[in-house]
């Protein structure tokens, strides 16, 4: 399902931007590839199934869109100085008493491979828990 305007995942994410442009001042871009889209329904040649695509979704893909890209990605590196050279990823969900979920086997897997490069990945339950570990690592102090 994909985010939009209104929904408690949208609201949450407007409050991360909000905090990492006005206090933290960092750079940094919010991935969208979890948008709502379109689907259309075909019936698969092989299986007889039907089939539910996004024409939208099909380009990103063939493209090299990646499954599971966590929403934001933070370019400046934690001002404590523990770590340098290192891009943040944060997957930020609804909390949890607005139907928030876990993240996706794919937003896992990919927060598990940034973390295997050498960068931190967390995810989150709203944008308050996010802050609090963007503190912890320095940032708009």
């Amino acid at each position: 399902t994909g985010m939009t305007h209104g929904t408690p995942e949208y609201c949450e994410s407007c409050l991360l931007a909000d905090w990492l442009t006005r206090v933290a001042k960092v750079m940094f871009t919010h991935f969208p590839s979890g948008e709502a889209r379109t689907f259309r329904e075909r019936i698969d040649k092989r299986s007889g199934r039907r089939m539910r695509f996004s024409l939208a979704g099909q380009r990103l893909k063939r493209m090299g869109l990646l499954e599971g890209v966590s929403d934001y990605i933070i370019f400046d590196p934690p001002p404590s100085k523990k770590f340098t050279n290192v891009f943040l990823f944060i997957e930020i969900k609804a909390r949890r008493g607005d139907g928030g979920r876990p993240p996706t086997v794919e937003q896992q897997r990919f927060i598990d491979a940034m973390i295997e490069r050498g960068h931190l990945g967390k995810w989150f339950y709203g944008a308050d828990e996010a802050i609090d570990w963007l503190k912890g690592l320095g940032y708009g102090r």
